[in-house]
């Protein structure tokens, strides 16, 4: 039978306690998997309380919360709204009696959190045992019968006597009186043993004639339940059923209400209908359709006129304003009209060209003026000789002057005013040269000149009589060149005025030449527009005559313009007769909708459509009719439909209530309810009576187990009674073999005495002691362990194979296979227990266990746990919370992976957190290729959904993988090679073969590489992943799996082997256990020896027997004992490594060489490969 589902569609929150910003509602939630993750106080917490008080609305605990979902049952849809202790629950739109999705023992077992996940581990591990031994809890089964599991069995006590007098045989071999009367006490410890087997039959026969007085308790209870149900009815009745009467007559009620309603509501809908102005039929939404349409065509004729009429209102003003433009001309209309492109582009150019010549006309009688204006032409020659005379006149002035100075007649020239002007001069120019970027720095050198030839002038002349003046020289030479222009007196400053005159007169003359040697050039531009004026004159009566039009030489240049006049008041007279022939069409097409239209409103009572305006208004008038008449069909058929569900909901009820009546045995009663009433009125002392019959049988059963299978079973009373008398004899004789076995051992130990044992002899005595005080106790704990094993064999199979070994799977997939899981008691309290794969295979409690551990341990039980208990039922929502927080990568992707099983097995699954790397891991591994066709999911932001701030918000961040050694790949590389690459340590041959590296029994380097990648290195990883069936490749029937089973199995053989003779190593735990260190001050340096001995037992015994430890005395023979019993002390010889080789083959030759599974010369190499042979 398929399990139904349970799948959250939405989820909201109006309130709930500690929930302080107001209420929220999830977006639509995945079938699959959700992801929901925010900050701390955005609602996590909240949403888990919600989710499981909406799995449980009976839940009373929850009277202060206000929330709702809606809920996927396959294919119904369940709605809860739960309201501060009242619960409303409706399926497929009708509201049902309220029920529990989730038992109230179940409802916390679905809720994986951190901070939760271990309050109620006691009571998770009670609920393993106890189902995991058919619903008996064994350990008060055990405390009822006094089973002292405390208590050494009599076969250990006997052992323990046989190892006393070996001992004493061993110290004195020469003895043989003594050997002969020891092998005496063996035949009467055969006796013994029988006669103690006869008191545990005889407490077998106790237990059976109680088998048969709680027979007779329960025909005896039998009876009176019968008394008070003589019809066996009454166990048919759950005790509230007029309670569920009660709830269906009312139900009955309601939904008469509702029938009566809907009947009210088809009436007055009906009326609505038959008073509509709407004949059926005659208007339907494709008529209101095509209604609307045509009004928007009539808006869209509306808008083309007028646009139309703006359009032609545009084109007559623009004729208006061409017009005036244009003046009173009156061009060949038909003739600038035909104006193409290329002509009038011609026309332009010639405008171009007109405006050209005109402005070139313009200049070139603006240099003809220029030209032709007066300037005095002189002689450019002579005015330079003149400036050149007036010039040396000037400098042989200043070397006069400079002579005069040394005869007294005048001061130095350097102290003269001429000098001074001369250096203003020569600063003057030099300045004016730097402002106009002239190069006037030589005329800074001018004093200097003048002070050199004052001095030359000094010399040559020395102490001579005076010569001929030198400016007089240059004065004669001045005049004689006759110009116009001369001193009015010969002093520097007039020869300065007179040499500037001259200078302006040299530039005026030749400005005079330039305007000749201009005049030449422009002679021949001018002659050139002359022959222009004609070509254009041409050209423009040329134009006259193609356009018809006549104008003047100066407007030229506008012809073009006006001739664009022309052709833009063509166009727009075209224009404007457009737009009046679009508007008349658009004006008639409008008029012809209107009175369409304007035919269907009248039919149905209404005005005439004037425009478009009017027109949609009575068409959404329509419109309102036609809704309101489909509305009451509407809701004629919707009262229909909730006249026939309330109809058939009443039958069903009615038949709910025939059933109940045939549930409780009352159809053949007329007045069923009242015979219904009159059974409860019985029903507390009924539930009195079957309780008691119930444990009576129980009582009865107990008595049972003890003795079924046996022969016992079959007896009588008198039969068992007679069995008891014939036992009896046997039994009572326990007491004198006892004696005799004592006087035996006496008179050994008196002759040991004589022969110094009396020591050794010393632990005979304990030992019979210890055999004589234990007997009664051992009698019964023989009794209680065989039943409680019996019982425990029954169920390994059965419920454990279901609950147990599920979540041992999980743990051991969680663990990397590392660790499995056992569920036992510690201190007289249920727990889980983690066993540790490897040579010590430690049992670690929770207290032992580190936090990420716990976790996977917690997770691996509570999911078995629900696994087991939806067999039946409904697959409910998982919610894990931050379970990820304590454990590692390579264990987190284990829990992420087994949520992800979950939700591909169509469980819905709620993952919450606050942590970033959290939701990078699930959508890291969710996005897999392998998974996303067949588990999606969806991530809920609630910082987001609830409209927190983007700094509250987590933000999509991507964290890189922690860093790792790499394993490295094979390649190419063969099995050698690669065992090389991985550099192994060799076997350890004191270990166990779990630990054994997986290269030693896989020849395979890239299975190795696969397995290594997972985390799985050592063979018992591989052998539990197998076992519970996580690995594809190595499947239990494999020939790979085989190969390397086959290969652990030699491995194992040999180092049990190897191990003959030298025990197992003394751990501190081993020691702490032997009862002759308990209470011991030696165990603290016992243990430090037996560390620094490497956990050799033999050696340890021999160092504490030499008194290595002083004091220690005879504890070392009983510390040998105890670890010898242990296994930790082997007395057998070991054996060479032939002696092993040869074993090991002799085990394994037919089932593993013969059969073919491994050669030969493969098991010879594992064989060595413990006893660290090296290969050739």
């Amino acid at each position: 039978m398929k399990t139904p589902k349970l799948r959250f569609k939405t989820i909201e929150i109006a309130d709930i306690p500690g929930f302080e910003h107001g209420g929220f509602k999830t977006p639509v939630l995945h079938s699959n998997l959700n992801i929901i993750y925010g900050p701390n106080s955005s609602g996590k917490s909240s949403l888990s309380r919600a989710i499981r008080q909406l799995l449980r609305p009976s839940n009373e605990a929850g009277d202060d919360y206000s929330v709702s979902g809606e809920i996927f049952q396959d294919e119904d849809t369940l709605n809860i709204n739960y309201r501060y202790g009242r619960a409303k629950t409706v399926l497929n739109g009708e509201e049902i009696a309220l029920s529990d999705p989730v038992h109230k023992d179940m409802e916390d077992r679905y809720i994986l959190s951190l901070a939760e996940l271990f309050k109620k581990e006691k009571d998770l591990a009670e609920q393993f045992l106890k189902e995991a031994s058919g619903g008996l809890d064994l350990t008060k089964a055990k405390e009822g019968l006094k089973i002292d599991d405390g208590q050494t069995t009599p076969r250990k006590k006997i052992t323990a006597l046989k190892n006393a007098k070996k001992t004493v045989a061993d110290a004195d071999k020469a003895e043989r009186d003594i050997r002969q009367k020891e092998k005496q006490i063996p035949e009467h410890e055969e006796e013994l043993q029988a006669a103690i087997q006869a008191g545990i039959e005889l407490d077998l026969i106790e237990k059976a004639l109680s088998y048969h007085q709680a027979l007779e308790k329960k025909e005896e209870t039998k009876d009176a339940l019968a008394f008070v149900d003589p019809s066996g009815d009454m166990d048919k009745l759950r005790g509230d059923e007029l309670i569920s009467l009660d709830g269906i007559k009312e139900e009955i009620n309601t939904l008469k209400s509702e029938r009566d309603t809907a009947e009210e509501q088809k009436n007055q809908a009906g009326d609505r209908k038959d008073n509509s102005p709407l004949a059926e039929g005659e208007l339907d939404a494709e008529r209101l359709s095509e209604l609307d349409e045509q009004a928007r065509e009539v808006q869209r004729l509306e808008d083309q006129i007028r646009t139309a009429t703006l359009n032609a209102e545009n084109a007559r003003g623009r004729i208006d304003t061409i017009l005036s433009d244009l003046g009173a001309r009156e061009p060949d209309t038909e003739k600038v009209k035909d104006l193409d492109l290329e002509t009038t582009n011609a026309l332009l150019q010639f405008a171009v060209n007109v405006s050209t010549h005109q402005a070139n006309s313009a200049h070139l009688k603006e240099v003809e003026r220029w030209l032709n204006s007066d300037v005095d032409s002189k002689d450019e020659e002579g005015l330079r000789s003149g400036i050149g005379a007036l010039t040396k006149w000037q400098i042989a002035t200043q070397v006069a002057a400079l002579s005069a100075t040394s005869t007294g007649e005048e001061p130095p020239f350097y102290k003269s005013s001429a000098f001074f002007l001369s250096v203003a001069i020569g600063l003057g120019l030099a300045i004016a040269g730097a402002l106009l970027d002239v190069n006037l720095y030589w005329a800074l050198s001018l004093p200097l000149i003048q002070a050199l030839l004052a001095w030359w002038e000094k010399q040559r002349r020395g102490n001579s009589t005076k010569g001929p003046s030198h400016p007089d020289i240059y004065k004669k030479e001045y005049k004689s060149i006759e110009l116009e222009r001369q001193p009015k007196a010969w002093k520097q400053a007039e020869v300065n005025t007179v040499l500037n005159q001259l200078r302006t007169d040299q530039a005026k003359a030749r400005l005079a030449d330039q305007k000749r040697q201009r005049f030449d050039k422009e002679q021949a531009r001018i002659q050139k527009h002359s022959a222009d004026d004609e070509k254009i004159a041409l050209e423009r009566e040329g134009w006259k005559d193609r356009l018809g039009f006549d104008w003047n030489e100066e407007n030229d240049p506008n012809i073009a313009l006006w001739m664009q006049q022309l052709k833009s008041l063509f166009s727009a007279q075209e224009e404007l007769a457009g737009a009046i022939k679009e508007e008349n069409a658009a004006q008639n097409n409008r008029e012809e909708l209107l009175q369409e239209m304007s035919a269907d409103f009248i039919k149905f009572k209404l005005e005439p459509a004037e425009n478009h305006s009017g027109a949609a208004a009575k068409v959404e008038s329509l419109r309102t009719l036609l809704q309101t008449y489909k509305r009451a069909e509407s809701d004629i058929k919707s009262a229909e439909r909730d006249l026939d569900r309330t109809g058939r909901a009443i039958s069903r009820k009615e038949k709910d209530l025939e059933e109940l009546f045939e549930a409780a045995g009352l159809d053949s009663f007329e007045d069923k309810e009242q015979e219904l009433k009159n059974r409860i009125s019985n029903w507390e002392v009924y539930k009195e009576k079957r309780d008691d019959d119930k444990n009576a049988q129980i009582e009865l059963n107990l008595a049972l187990r003890p003795i079924k299978g046996t022969d016992l079973e079959g007896l009588s009373q008198e039969e068992l009674k007679e069995e008891k008398e014939a036992l009896k004899p046997l039994s009572e004789k326990e007491a004198e073999l006892r004696a005799t076995i004592g006087g035996i051992v006496a008179l050994i130990k008196e002759a040991k005495k004589d022969a110094g044992t009396a020591e050794k002899n010393a632990e005979v005595d304990q030992c019979i002691e210890r055999l004589k005080e234990s007997y009664e106790a051992n009698k019964e704990a023989e009794i209680g362990e065989l039943l409680v094993d019996f019982v425990r064999n029954q169920h390994d199979e059965t419920d454990k194979a279901v609950i147990v070994k599920r979540a041992q799977e999980l743990f051991s997939k969680f663990t990397l296979n590392r660790c499995e899981l056992e569920v036992d008691r510690v201190d007289d309290a249920a727990s889980f227990i983690c066993v540790e794969n490897g040579t010590l295979r430690r049992r670690l409690n929770k207290a032992e266990l580190s936090g990420g551990t716990q976790v996977q341990l917690q997770m691996a039980a509570r999911i078995a746990f629900v696994e087991q208990h939806e067999k039946d039922g409904i697959k409910i929502p998982f919610i894990l919370d931050e379970v990820l927080a304590n454990s590692d990568e390579q264990r987190a992707d284990e829990i992420i992976k087994a949520g992800i099983s979950m939700a591909r097995e169509g469980r819905q699954i709620f993952y919450l957190t606050a942590q970033h790397d959290e939701v990078f891991k699930w959508t890291s591994e969710l996005n897999k290729s392998d998974l996303k066709e067949d588990v999606d999911y969806k991530r809920v932001d609630l910082a987001k959904e609830r409209g927190f701030s983007e700094k509250e918000q987590i933000p999509a961040v991507e964290y890189p993988a922690p860093p790792s050694d790499p394993i490295p790949e094979p390649g190419n590389m063969g099995h050698k090679e690669y065992g090389e690459t991985l550099n192994l340590l060799p076997i350890d041959p004191k270990g166990n073969v779990d630990e054994v590296d997986l290269w030693y029994v896989i020849e395979d380097p890239q299975a190795l590489y696969k397995l290594r990648n997972i985390g799985r290195n050592r063979w018992v990883q591989l052998k539990n992943m197998v076992r519970h069936g996580q690995s594809q490749q190595f499947a239990k029937d494999a020939p790979e799996f085989k190969q390397a089973e086959a290969a652990a199995q030699i491995l194992d053989l040999t180092l049990k082997s190897n191990q003959i003779g030298k025990g197992k190593p003394v751990t501190p735990p081993a020691l702490k256990n032997c009862d002759c260190l308990k209470t011991s001050t030696y165990l603290d340096r016992v243990i430090e020896m037996a560390d620094h001995l490497d956990g050799e037992g033999k050696l340890l015994i021999e160092k504490l027997k030499n008194g290595e430890i002083r004091g220690f005395g005879k504890r070392a023979e009983l510390l040998e004992q105890e670890l010898e019993q242990e296994g930790y002390i082997d007395t057998s010889e070991e054996l060479t490594f032939e002696e092993i080789r040869e074993s090991v083959l002799g085990q394994v030759n037919k089932k593993i060489i013969e059969a073919g599974v491994l050669p030969v010369d493969k098991v010879n190499w594992l064989i060595d490969r413990v006893l660290g042979i090296e290969c050739p």
